[in-house]
């Protein structure tokens, strides 16, 4: 009974987990149209409980939803994840904390804890 269980919830963080590399992978689609349409990656990226806001110079700021387990926090739970950015002209740091406290990248570097975004409380 136990290992059924333990079975279970093991599948329920990879389904979350999945969760939230669909939507770093759709983050990472509007980061590289913003690339190949502005000639940079965003400065940065702003993230609250239910957007993550990309912030580039000259260019329009765009805003993307994040739904579920997908939306933003300070930390990886059941309910939330944490997102690591960084980015010069020609590079970025691109990744989501997955419930095993592992960073899933898709930038050109691998994401650190140092790299976090920080969480923008009350940004509704």
């Amino acid at each position: 009974m136990l290992a059924s269980l333990l079975g279970i919830t093991l599948i329920q963080h990879d389904i979350r987990d999945n969760l939230r590399r669909d939507a770093l992978q759709e983050v990472a689609i509007e980061l590289s149209n913003i690339y190949a349409e502005s000639g940079i990656y965003p400065v940065s990226l702003i993230i609250d409980t239910h957007t993550i806001t990309f912030v580039t110079p000259d260019y329009p700021t765009k805003t993307f939803v994040l739904k579920g387990v997908a939306q933003g926090d300070d930390q990886t739970t059941e309910h939330t994840s944490a997102y690591c950015y960084v980015a010069n002209e020609n590079t970025y740091k691109l990744g989501v904390k997955l419930e095993n406290g592992k960073w899933y990248d898709l930038g050109t570097d691998k994401c650190t804890d140092k790299d976090k975004l920080p969480f923008a409380w009350g940004i509704e």
